[in-house]
């Protein structure tokens, strides 16, 4: 009887590490099978036409993608998107196109390849900001300049009332100790 007993246990512990093993398996079987289907998903976006009215070739999927690219300064996948029929100027989250992140984070290399690709230097975000008000606030120079010789305008007001140049004087009044290229920003929006 003890044999038959300790034979009983021994069972129930195979048993239960084989349903752990399959439990596990089965969970790491399904993760796979999402990420294949989310890549296959991406790749169907990327390649098909716009979904969005002006999203351009792989609709808002690759809008998102842009705007993630530029926000990450990833300039190579950036252009990819570009060189595949993305369109350069749609609106993102907070009406806001790869131009006004581009500029907001400074990278003059996105706001070039942005411009060559005919991203409107005109658009205002749900802020009233365009690409250079948000140059101005801070203190983008190499960007302020490329998107002047694109057409930007220094005379339009966002919400607030400001054009660039009042914006980046508003911010001046906050900062300390401005850096010599907020300083040149500002001389180049007056």
């Amino acid at each position: 009887m003890v044999v038959g007993e300790r034979k009983g246990k021994t069972q129930k512990k195979v048993y239960f590490w084989v349903l752990t093993f399959l439990f596990f398996f089965l969970i790491l079987c399904i993760n796979v099978f999402c990420m294949f289907f989310a890549y296959i998903y991406i790749c169907l976006c990327i390649s098909s036409k716009g979904v969005s009215k002006g999203a351009g070739k792989g609709g808002m999927a690759a809008v998102q993608m842009l705007n993630d690219a530029v926000r990450n300064d990833n300039i190579q996948f950036a252009k990819e998107l570009l060189q595949s029929g993305t369109n350069a100027c749609p609106m993102g989250a907070k009406q806001e196109t790869a131009l006004h992140i581009a500029c907001s984070n400074n990278s003059i290399e996105c706001c070039a390849l942005l411009l060559k690709f005919e991203c409107s230097v005109a658009v205002q975000n749900v802020n009233g900001d365009t690409a250079l008000h948000l140059c101005g606030k801070v203190g983008a120079y190499e960007c302020a300049e490329a998107l002047i010789r694109a057409g930007a305008s220094k005379i339009v007001k966002n919400n607030s009332s400001e054009t660039p140049c009042e914006l980046a004087k508003n911010e001046l009044i906050h900062i300390p100790n401005p850096n010599q290229n907020f300083q040149r920003t500002l001389e180049l929006l007056s």
